[in-house]
């Protein structure tokens, strides 16, 4: 059970090619997670089989389709616990930061998400090039949600898995009966998944806060992120979000 307040916990941590980061970033995790979901994406540096070795590992699998929205989609299909938290492995999101996120669930928050841009917050990571492409992505995501959020493209997350199944983010073939396997996504396989979720709660008005984060280097190897391809997706993410939320509104 749980040291935090009775509430069973999973962490999932998506990953590609991190051998060289991952044992570090799992033995940083604290005790009240009570379980770890390490989704692989195609790593060729022995990054599943490292995982799967690790005895605080619950699962670690390999994901079919490619990309970090297929990977988190992957993950919580797996996730048992009531409070999910996704946070990369490469060293950047400090795990020491988890009950940041797990108070603001306790404090009724359906989700939570880290945000460099607040007070005591920061990043030795974020380039100029990055830190403007944030900060345009933010202030058109506010200004067609009416929200008031300072960082949108932060994948550091806590969310209630029920409000997970709420935005329909998983999908499932039953096929053979009796074996539930997890179908591809078509929407939402990349970088872009960061968007996706925050403008569907957006849209369902749920409880949503951010917390302040402090962004570290990277321990070792290079990011799997493409600045401008990605940053385009969450730009059409963020108008495909809001042109169905135009459609609720004409229903």
């Amino acid at each position: 059970m749980s040291v935090w307040n009775n509430v069973l916990c999973t962490a999932i941590l998506p990953v590609r090619n991190e051998a060289l980061n991952i044992s570090r970033l799992i033995s940083s995790i604290p005790s009240f997670i009570d379980e770890i979901i390490v989704v692989d994406g195609n790593s060729i540096d022995g990054s599943l089989e490292l995982a799967q070795s690790i005895d605080s590992v619950s699962i670690a699998v390999r994901q079919v389709q490619k990309g970090k929205g297929a990977a988190l989609s992957l993950g919580f299909s797996l996730a048992s616990g009531e409070y999910v938290f996704v946070l990369d492995t490469d060293g950047s999101m400090d795990p020491n930061e988890l009950p940041l996120f797990a108070n603001a669930l306790d404090s009724g928050a359906s989700a939570v998400k880290g945000s460099r841009n607040l007070p005591n917050a920061g990043s030795d990571d974020l380039t100029h090039f990055r830190n403007a492409g944030n900060d345009l992505l933010t202030g058109l995501t506010n200004r067609l949600y009416g929200s008031n959020l300072s960082d949108i493209t932060y994948g550091y997350w806590g969310i209630r898995r029920k409000t997970l199944h709420e935005l329909e983010l998983t999908r499932f073939d039953e096929n053979p009966p009796g074996r539930i396997s997890h179908r591809a996504m078509t929407y939402g396989q990349g970088f872009e998944i960061e968007a996706l979720m925050l403008c569907r709660l957006l849209r369902a008005k749920e409880v949503f806060v951010e917390v302040p984060c402090w962004e570290n280097e990277r321990w070792s190897g290079s990011s799997n992120l493409h600045a401008i391809s990605d940053g385009v997706r969450t730009l059409l993410a963020i108008f495909r979000e809001r042109s169905k939320k135009s459609e609720q509104n004409r229903d």
